[in-house]
């Protein structure tokens, strides 16, 4: 029965990040980064051409 317990809780907290991930992403945020350090460039809205220059 703990076992059940347990993994609700697991997929619960699964669901909550996921969730949270696409919120950021979404709305035009980036989720996984604080700033522009090992970030691709379309994470902050800016186009191939403007990031390699």
């Amino acid at each position: 029965m703990a076992d059940y317990i347990i993994g609700g809780i697991l997929v619960a907290l699964a669901i909550l990040a996921l969730r949270s991930v696409f919120k950021k992403t979404s709305s035009g945020g980036c989720a996984g980064c604080s700033g522009c350090n090992g970030c691709g460039p379309r994470c902050h809205g800016q186009d191939q051409e403007t990031a390699s220059k």
